[in-house]
């Protein structure tokens, strides 16, 4: 039983969204259960994969991305 978690932290609203999903998708074909949380809504139909909200500081000025990236500390 393989057990996949992915966190993204980053992103919000529509970035990455396209490449996040693929990468679900893919990560849901090897592993039994993949735990995806974040602010985007991955959107889906697997019964392996189960998803959960994560607050992501929103905003695309300098300070924004910087405090976004701090958060990861």
């Amino acid at each position: 039983m393989t057990k996949i978690r992915m966190v993204d932290s980053t992103c919000y609203d529509s970035w990455h969204l396209h490449f996040n999903s693929q990468l679900i998708e893919i990560l849901s074909n090897i592993s039994s259960v993949v735990k995806y949380r974040g602010a985007q809504n991955i959107g889906s139909n697997r019964l392996n994969v189960r998803q959960k909200k994560l607050y992501v500081i929103t905003g695309s000025g300098r300070f924004h991305i910087i405090w976004r990236f701090c958060s990861l500390l």
